[in-house]
């Protein structure tokens, strides 16, 4: 009974904010997009054929996603990988995962639809998130590297998640606006 409350305040929440809410049901605006500029990677829209795998990615660096599908075999455990430098901008996107609603948790609780960062390697300092949805993943967003602090998810969607919709340590918290 308790998992049937949690999933109706779960959807409570998305079509709050789908209306133009704010998770505690005020009326505040939500911020503008992380795309304030041109973007600096534009993703084709449809299906992409590969996991989006880059750790390198400059400061600063927009990556405008809309419309892009990832939808991969359930080999590919992570959908989309950036770490880098500060300031990178994620916008849009859907991870689509192919495991069936019933995979148990052991099958596929070391998925992700996203990771920032890599543990021990490589950071995404003020990385930011939005308009991403993440679907039968173990886990939506992850940003378990050290250096990942100052980070904001935005409008991000985790749907079939069945370990973490967030991931983070301890200690390099930020603003999460919206479900995540």
């Amino acid at each position: 009974m308790r998992t049937l409350h949690a999933w109706w305040a779960v959807i409570g929440v998305v079509l709050g904010v789908a209306a133009g809410g704010t998770p505690s049901g005020g009326g505040a605006q939500r911020p503008s997009s992380c795309l304030t500029h041109p973007p600096t990677v534009q993703l084709p829209s449809g299906k992409q054929p590969a996991p989006y795998d880059r750790d390198h990615v400059a400061a600063g660096t927009a990556v405008a996603a809309t419309g892009a599908q990832f939808l991969l075999p359930t080999t590919s455990h992570i959908v989309v990988h950036v770490a880098g430098g500060a300031g990178i901008c994620w916008s849009g996107g859907e991870a689509l995962g192919a495991f069936p609603p019933a995979a148990s948790w052991n099958m596929i609780h070391e998925t992700y639809g996203m990771v920032v960062g890599v543990t021990n390697r490589a950071d995404a300092p003020a990385f930011t998130v939005e308009n991403f949805t993440a679907f039968a993943y173990g886990k939506g967003v992850s940003l378990d590297a050290g250096g990942d602090r100052d980070w904001t998810i935005r409008n991000v969607h985790v749907v079939y998640g069945r370990d973490d919709r967030a991931t983070r340590p301890s200690g390099n918290g930020a603003p999460r606006e919206g479900p995540a």
